[in-house]
């Protein structure tokens, strides 16, 4: 929440309601619970009570993919660390200001190219700047005394700490994204082939691309061409700047000692950050937004789409699969709960939502119908024994 000081200057805020699943339907609904003063707390961004509060430091990290083990790239990311001394000079920044929101729309430029999505920076994102400082060229004049749109002012004349909305929203980019694929002729043929694939026994995968950066333009999506994998695993697509998603299918009669399921594998989820990270590394830098990027799935149990919550900590479920115990405890995770061959639809999807809360991962899962369309949002409702389904 940014609220305007009579010098022109913001105090910026950040609101946060304690609601249950139930009290957000209502207040989409139009419907304000009575106590929303008790479930609303407002924490400032411009300051921290002590120097054990997050602040970061700029490193360089290699990622090896699993694709191929020969291959491998830096890309620069903000770690955490702890905060220095209000009297040191070193090259730290707090968790102010322009953190939280991307460095502006210029791809490319500074020295992280993931820019808003692993935090701050002036990489690729689709923040705004500094939500912190007005533009001396573009004065407020419909608002002189900066109090237009305050319900409270305090003593000096300056906006009180006022939460004057509840933001729950039906329609995010995520979802304008995925309706822009689905309303795409060749998209929906391309799934429509992965789709009738599945009950024989070669995996199948295409690539999608922002073809508006293509030279010459074309559309967005563009989609590649149907990429043959085997029984084990679904084709191959080049990294490439632009690929901004990736489709594939699940058998459903994989026969050995490798049966397919009916929702993404560990390995699918490593793959995404993948391609999330190489399009978004130094050695490839990419216009592609956070929004823009997917992961799909096509399978008998359903067709499911990944998209980037959390580009961080997608990254560090990523990492840490690369170590042998890891991955052991992930692979008993979807064996103790349900994510097998063969498993109900409902127990396999209710797996992996607890699967990725468990983890952390990053994600978020979506569900379209039998013709690629009317996606959801899938959760895990309050107690954890259902699925609660909200529609783009």
């Amino acid at each position: 929440m940014l609220s305007k000081q009579v010098d022109g200057s913001y105090k910026a805020s950040v609101v946060s309601y304690n609601l249950t699943d139930s009290e957000k339907q209502a207040i989409k609904a139009g419907n304000t619970p009575i106590d929303i003063a008790q479930k609303t707390f407002v924490s400032s961004m411009m300051s921290r009570e002590s120097v054990g509060e997050p602040c970061y430091e700029a490193q360089t990290i290699t990622i090896i993919s699993p694709r191929d083990i020969s291959a491998s790239h830096t890309i620069n990311i903000q770690a955490e660390v702890p905060c220095p001394t209000d009297d040191s000079d070193d090259g730290f920044w707090d968790d102010d200001g322009d953190t939280s929101g991307g460095g502006g729309a210029n791809p490319g430029t500074g020295s992280d190219p993931f820019g808003g999505l692993l935090g701050g920076g002036n990489g690729i994102g689709d923040g705004t700047g500094n939500p912190n400082q007005t533009d001396p060229d573009d004065p407020d004049t419909t608002d002189p005394d900066g109090t237009q749109d305050c319900l409270e002012l305090d003593a000096e004349g300056n906006c009180m700490d006022d939460a004057t909305a509840i933001l729950v929203p039906n329609e995010t980019k995520d979802c304008e994204e995925l309706r822009k694929n689905s309303e795409n002729t060749t998209f929906k043929q391309r799934m429509q082939v992965l789709a009738d694939a599945i009950p024989g026994d070669i995996e199948k995968a295409f690539g999608i691309y922002n073809g508006t950066y293509f030279n010459p333009p074309v559309s967005n999506p563009a989609c590649g061409p149907i990429v043959d994998g085997d029984e084990n695993h679904s084709g191959i697509v080049n990294s490439h700047p632009v690929l901004k998603a990736y489709a594939h299918n699940h058998l459903k009669n994989a026969s050995g000692t490798r049966k397919h399921i009916g929702t993404f594998s560990p390995k699918d989820i490593t793959n995404f950050n993948n391609i999330f990270t190489d399009s978004n590394s130094d050695d490839s830098p990419s216009p592609l937004l956070q929004h823009e990027m997917a992961y799909y799935l096509v399978c008998d149990e359903g067709n499911y789409v990944m998209k980037v919550k959390d580009g961080t900590k997608l990254l560090d479920f990523t990492i840490l699969m690369g170590s042998d115990g890891f991955a052991k405890e992930v692979k008993d995770y979807y064996r103790k709960n349900k994510i097998k061959h063969g498993k109900p639809k409902k127990d396999q999807n209710l797996g992996f939502l607890k699967f990725m809360k468990e983890y952390n991962i990053g994600i978020d899962l979506y569900e379209a119908d039998a013709n690629f369309e009317n996606w959801k949002k899938l959760e895990l409702n309050e107690d954890e024994n259902d699925i609660n389904k909200t529609d783009c």
